[in-house]
């Protein structure tokens, strides 16, 4: 997969690091605007076959990366962005495991082989030549396991490259393609980050060169009386003003920041839907990533007491996770083109409508009260804001 990296601030002005003399505090309209995108195209390597989507994020994801420590071991998985269908690849590792470990194999037996033709010579019992000759294929074993390794390494870092993971903290901004087939290298998903996040204001050119790092700037986010301020330094020009960098935050429900970081925060869920269109009303179904397996039996994390498409009332913000054991049936249909519909056979008591998780940590448990926030930050790209520049 390849991944396009542009920045919407590109002029940077040096000047707005000197000290200019206090201005009067003015008030503006600013913009809020992401500080960089990122455009994902997926394909294989081969000049022929793209492959198959098997996950793609939808439009309106709140995105996050991994984290890692000092060692590059994940101790955080981040959220997944973009996935071929891995069965075909990793097949293909298994392959080249496969034949590296027979090289390897082969190579073990020539230098036994070569030792004891060594020995067999030193005694006449076996000639010069012959064990020439063993250590020339035990030379050969060797470099037919190198090159096996070379293969399987190159297949596992192509292998790895079929795996987007959000690289920032960003939202999906539009998406240009579906699971299933690749039709051939093209635009598939658009990113936008979120955090740190831009604030352009429209002012002239003289007027922009006059703010520096010792002029004030307050930023009041919409529907909000908390001002915050910028990360100095980060300061650019546009072509009809200037573009402020600050912080941003995940929200649960308008301007109410996430503050508790021990409960866990969970944003993909799913419904119960019915799964066939135009018959059998009483099956039902559910996202095929909202199915966890606990030895051969599966179940599903349910939001207690909580159901979508409600009229009279609304999804809480903070709930109870009970879970459910099903049996699905081995029929699934694709939807909304983002995710597989799997069909269930057994529903262990799931109802039209309940709200199920989706793509589940390993590491909730049962009654585990659970934070489902709005895919939103504090400052949302198009969103205005009021900012206060100078004092």
């Amino acid at each position: 997969m390849r991944r396009i990296l542009s920045c919407y601030s590109v002029v940077l002005y040096t000047g707005l690091l000197c000290a200019v003399s206090a201005m009067a505090a003015k008030e503006y309209v600013g913009t809020v605007v992401p500080t960089a995108t990122s455009t994902y195209s997926m394909f294989t390597c081969a000049p022929i076959i793209y492959g198959n989507i098997g996950y793609i994020a939808r439009p309106g994801e709140i995105a996050t990366p991994e984290v890692k420590n000092s060692k590059g071991e994940i101790i955080k998985q981040g959220d997944l962005l973009l996935q071929f269908d891995m069965r075909y690849w990793v097949a293909q590792l298994d392959i080249l495991k496969a034949i590296m470990d027979q090289n390897k194999a082969v190579a073990d037996l020539d230098n036994i082989d070569s030792a004891r033709y060594k020995s067999l010579a030193s005694s006449n019992a076996e000639s010069v030549m012959d064990y020439q000759n063993m250590q020339i294929n035990y030379f050969n074993a060797l470099n037919a396991y190198g090159q096996a390794v070379s293969n399987y390494d190159a297949m596992q870092a192509q292998v790895a490259a079929y795996t987007d993971i959000a690289p920032c903290e960003a939202i999906v901004t539009s998406v240009a393609t579906s699971l299933g087939p690749i039709p051939g290298p093209a635009t598939d998903m658009t990113i936008a980050q979120l955090n740190p996040i831009g604030i352009q204001i429209k002012m002239s050119r003289d007027e922009a060169k006059s703010i520096s790092n010792n002029t004030p700037v307050q930023i009041i986010p919409l529907n909000s009386d908390t001002p915050q301020g910028i990360i100095y330094g980060n300061t650019v020009l546009t072509d009809d003003g200037i573009e402020f960098v600050t912080e941003n935050y995940p929200v649960i429900e308008g301007t109410t920041l996430i503050t508790d970081p021990s409960t866990p925060i969970l944003r993909k869920w799913g419904f119960v839907k019915k799964f066939y269109i135009d018959k059998k009303p009483e099956v039902l179904g559910i996202a095929s990533s909202s199915l966890n397996q606990d030895g051969d039996k599966y179940y599903v994390w349910r939001a207690k007491g909580q159901k979508t498409m409600q009229t009279d009332r609304a999804v809480d913000r903070s709930f109870q996770i009970e879970k459910v054991y099903v049996v699905p049936y081995d029929l699934y249909r694709q939807t909304e083109n983002f995710e597989r519909l799997v069909a269930l056979k057994e529903t262990g008591g799931l109802e039209f409508y309940d709200l199920v998780l989706c793509t589940a940590p390993s590491v909730l448990t049962e009654g585990q009260k659970v934070i489902y926030p709005e895919d939103a930050y504090l400052m949302m790209p198009g969103d205005q804001v009021k900012v206060i520049v100078g004092k």
